[in-house]
């Protein structure tokens, strides 16, 4: 048990600023990405049993932190659905659309994720296999695709100014 204990203390201390980026980036939350990094070390301590090494600490580390934001971000996006409000401005959507960050999380989640372990976090492809369980050639279909689709939100977004 001490030696669970130390461990993830040292994982936390190595690893968690790192989960807590990315899963702003993913999120666009402060709070949230907090909620998420912490629901990741709890994860990983109470199943802990589960791991396996057939990984490094960091990618079985990223791969719990991408469920919880992918949990958040589908609860999240149905709330907001169920409460759009009309009286935004066309111009406050502009302004969103134009900011990288809203544009990330404007496209699918598949995509978005992919494109910040990527450029983000600097994961190779193959590690980006290995965190989300998918083939390189996957994870290189959607990084092509994610790109294709931010241009679009980008360039929709510089046409109205």
């Amino acid at each position: 048990m001490k030696d669970t204990v130390a461990l993830i203390e040292e994982l936390m201390n190595t690893y968690a600023n790192d989960l807590k980026r990315t899963a702003y980036v993913m999120l666009g939350d402060h709070a949230l990405a907090e909620d998420v990094t912490q629901e990741t070390f709890i994860s990983f301590y109470k199943n802990i049993h589960q791991f396996r090494g057939q990984s490094s600490y960091k990618t079985y580390l990223y791969r719990i932190m991408v469920n919880h934001a992918k949990m958040h971000w589908r609860r999240r996006s149905s709330s907001e659905l169920a409460g759009f409000d009309e009286k935004v401005t066309f111009e406050e959507e502009l302004v969103s659309v134009l900011d990288l960050n809203t544009a990330l999380r404007n496209i699918k989640p598949a995509y978005s994720e992919v494109l910040t372990l990527y450029y983000y976090s600097q994961y190779s492809v193959d590690e980006i296999a290995s965190i989300l369980d998918l083939s390189p050639s996957n994870v290189k279909m959607r990084l092509k695709r994610g790109r294709e689709d931010m241009k679009k939100k980008l360039k929709e977004g510089t046409q109205h100014e």
